[in-house]
């Protein structure tokens, strides 16, 4: 009850079915939170040299590789947004661009690492 009381309190003009639904399949974002494995769509498993690789091109075929990121990037972050019972905007008072930026520090570092993972980091280190 006192985490739909969170979420409820957090978010008072959400039904109250999605607090519930919300409790019962868990408010934390990434994939380590899963005990099933999901289906997976979009970038998430793309490495971050790819998701760095496609931003540095400008020719169309990099280019549309590059929205496929950022698309998948802010429908993540939407979801985040929706389930967290911590917060309504994962990145506060940050823009997307402050996210990608962010990225790709992270992902030069990081060149084989997921992009998913990268991101599930931008929504750890935002969520301090």
């Amino acid at each position: 009850m006192s985490r739909i009381d969170a979420y409820c309190q957090a978010r008072p003009l959400a039904d109250f079915a999605q607090a519930v639904w919300t409790s019962i399949f868990g408010s934390q974002p990434g994939p380590a939170t899963h005990s099933i494995k999901v289906a997976d769509y979009g970038s998430v498993d793309r490495s971050c040299l790819i998701y760095h690789e496609a931003k540095e091109q400008r020719d169309s075929i990099y280019w549309e590789e590059f929205a496929g990121f950022t698309n998948w990037l802010g429908g993540y972050l939407s979801g985040v947004n929706a389930t967290s019972f911590a917060t309504d905007n994962v990145l506060g008072n940050g823009k997307l661009t402050e996210a990608l930026s962010w990225l790709d520090t992270y992902c030069t570092a990081h060149p084989v690492t997921p992009f998913g993972a990268a991101v599930d980091a931008l929504v750890t280190e935002n969520q301090r």
